[in-house]
């Protein structure tokens, strides 16, 4: 006989075919919840197992009956015929109910303990509370669908609790898992642009945004939203001291509306938007309206691309995987940049191996958009750069000498984008969402800006014109293009 809950609800959804979205979407429950409820590893709490219950019985007979699989049904939960008239469609839901119900109160005993009558669970001690909170961040990971995961918290990004968070992110994020990370940062007088790019270039598998949390200043918290909270203790010396965490859906939403309550709307400092909203928002175009330009370009080059090249780019994501309101954008940004690089003021910085790295194989990432340049489109790109740069001696460009300095890798990871009065990176590495990370705070926007002064203070670029450059891209290009020689 079937006697465990989990047992018995995951036969059920087996034997009626029922998808856990389904059952997601009409519980209001993530499917990590229901996938936990089935593997055991955790259960509905008492408060709400009857509404649960009651909605489990509803759907698994209407597929029964739909199915006509009642006298199955009889065989495979044990049940005896004897006496008994076919169900009808609600007295099935009953029964299923019941029967779930009885399993419930019978078997598996609860994992956390009840407070107030509701699911919460509390550790003490740095060791426990680290080991508990890894174990939960590496499950919410790796377990369940493979959603995008925002997680929410007050630690400052450059803490040390925040370093412990990150780690384990980034040592069980899987590739296709989009995370992105809200952290709290504070502007004083030891604000470094370098140290701050160094961490997001450490973490540059994950979205990191950047918020005033000067609201949440009382406590501490972790929150993923419909799936986990904690609030935490720290002691005087900095270390973890207690957390008080739940899984249970109600406490965790309520926990979420009280912060939400604190900070409504909260003060961002660096914030990620995906690319279609930007290509959708013409951000990008507005940002291209100004007559002064800085651009830190650690992947590929998409910029002074020759007219035929910027079309092949869009029929060949006509059906692929650029978005219409991406494609158009580019044919947009066309038009505009014909016009803005004839009189502006352009600085292009790249370090000296992605220059490399773009000659031999040719990625680049126009927009949200990646595209490998054939070797003939190269060489087009190539020539059209010189041509743009005789044509305005104002654009300059800087090649960034990585190889001699080991701490300009970090350079490598974003491309970052300045107009004066807007600043936004892009990562190369996010491929699937080709986020944008737009810089919303003047002085996070200082910060960034001052990364190129600390290149040129510290001597760690090379200025090129039209004919010097012209003459480095024409001696490498026999090297990494020897067919084009």
């Amino acid at each position: 006989m079937i006697r465990s809950y989990s047992e018995l609800l995951k036969r059920f959804i087996d034997f009626t075919d029922t998808k856990l979205i389904v059952l997601a979407n009409a519980l209001r429950y993530d499917t990590s919840y229901i996938s936990k409820w089935c593997s055991g590893t955790k259960l509905p709490t008492a408060k709400a197992i009857h509404e649960i219950n009651d909605t489990l019985g509803a759907i698994f007979a209407e597929a029964i009956i739909e199915e006509d699989a009642l006298p199955f049904f009889y065989h495979t939960f044990h049940i005896d015929r004897r006496g008994l008239q076919d169900l009808t469609e609600d007295q099935l839901a009953k029964k299923i109910t019941q029967i779930l119900n009885d399993a419930y109160y019978e078997a598996a005993p609860e994992p956390f303990v009840e407070v107030g009558g509701n699911e919460l669970a509390f550790h003490a001690g740095t060791y426990k509370v680290k080991k508990q909170i890894a174990e939960i961040l590496k499950d919410l990971i790796i377990l369940g669908d493979a959603e995008p995961l925002y997680i929410w918290t007050n630690f400052d990004v450059f803490s040390p609790q925040m370093k412990f968070i990150l780690d384990i992110i980034k040592e069980y994020q899987l590739n296709d898992r989009q995370i992105t990370v809200a952290a709290g940062y504070t502007f004083d007088e030891t604000a470094n642009s370098l140290q701050l790019y160094r961490l997001m270039s450490a973490y540059s598998n994950l979205s990191i945004e950047l918020y005033d949390t000067s609201p949440l200043s009382g406590f501490k918290f972790i929150v993923i939203e419909d799936k986990f909270f904690s609030n935490f203790t720290i002691d005087n010396e900095g270390n973890f001291e207690t957390v008080t965490y739940s899984f249970d859906l109600d406490l965790v939403r309520e926990f979420s509306d009280f912060i939400t309550a604190k900070v409504p709307n909260p003060d961002y400092a660096l914030k990620t938007i995906d690319s279609e909203e930007v290509a959708s928002s013409n951000f990008r175009t507005n940002f291209y309206t100004g007559s002064q330009f800085k651009f830190l370009n650690g992947y590929g080059f998409e910029f002074l691309l020759p007219p035929e090249v910027v079309s092949d780019i869009v029929e060949s994501n006509q059906n692929g995987d650029g978005t219409s309101a991406e494609i158009q954008e580019i044919k947009k940004l066309e038009v505009i940049w014909e016009e803005l690089f004839i009189n502006a003021e352009i600085d292009f910085f790249m370090p000296r191996s992605s220059l490399f790295e773009y000659m031999e194989h040719g990625y680049i990432m126009h927009c949200g958009i990646h595209y490998r340049l054939r070797p003939e489109q190269r060489s087009r790109h190539y020539a059209h750069i010189i041509e743009c740069m005789r044509n305005n001696p104002k654009i300059q460009f800087y090649l960034i000498d990585d190889f001699a300095t080991r701490n300009l890798k970090n350079y490598k990871e974003f491309n970052f984008h300045y107009n004066g009065t807007q600043c936004f990176l892009k990562n190369s590495k996010l491929a699937k969402t080709a986020e944008i990370s737009v810089v919303t705070d003047p002085r996070l926007m200082d910060l960034f800006e001052s990364l190129l002064g600390e290149l040129e203070a510290n001597n760690a670029y090379i200025a090129y014109d039209a004919d010097s450059l012209e003459s480095l891209l024409t001696k490498y290009e026999k090297i990494f293009n020897p067919s084009r020689d």
